[in-house]
């Protein structure tokens, strides 16, 4: 697998204060949920109204590439921001897309990708893809030192090895398996 680009703690604060400085509040949800969901920007086009449940504040993200559909519960921020978009969309309608384009429709992966690039520039941060979001938040969540199998059930995948490919970009769970073996008599 070669190299990936994820955003530091530090770029994602300047990017997130960016959109919500300089883009409309559908932007600034679209892309928190893309990172705190670890959301591929096709999936994203799969949300619809009906898979946030407000209640449990619950989002079913459907996963692609053969991964594993399932509930992410969002926090408490995630939470607020989402249902303050929803109280601003004008007649919402179940089926219809969480976030749409100007036509109504479910808004596109090319369309996202222009927003990111924009927001990237005027945020003045190292160039990413939309799929670093998803790169973040598995490097962030090890970093915290999370259970590897949450992250795992977290981006819905199927192998434990896709997860584990995060591993090297973390210091913290390598300073962890260095004092192992310091520790042990080989």
């Amino acid at each position: 697998m070669s190299e990936i680009k994820y955003f530091t703690q530090d770029e994602l604060k300047k990017f997130f204060n960016t959109v919500k400085k300089h883009g409309s509040l559908r932007d600034y949800v679209l892309f928190n949920l893309m990172y705190y969901c670890g959301l591929r920007v096709s999936e994203v086009g799969l949300l619809k109204l009906s898979s946030y449940n407000k209640d449990n504040g619950a989002l079913y993200c459907q996963r692609l590439k053969k991964g594993i559909s399932g509930t992410v519960t969002l926090d408490i921020e995630r939470k607020k921001i989402l249902n303050k978009y929803l109280k601003s969309l004008k007649e919402p309608i179940k089926t219809s897309p969480l976030f749409k384009s100007r036509q109504n429709n479910s808004l596109h992966r090319n369309r996202i990708w222009k927003m990111l690039k924009m927001y990237i520039k005027k945020a003045n941060i190292e160039d990413k893809g939309t799929h670093s979001f998803r790169h973040s938040i598995a490097i962030h969540l090890l970093e915290s030192e999370a259970n590897i199998y949450w992250v795992k059930s977290h981006l819905g995948h199927k192998n434990i090895s896709s997860t584990m490919h995060y591993l090297q970009y973390t210091t913290v769970q390598s300073s962890k398996m260095s004092d192992l073996m310091m520790g042990s008599n080989f």
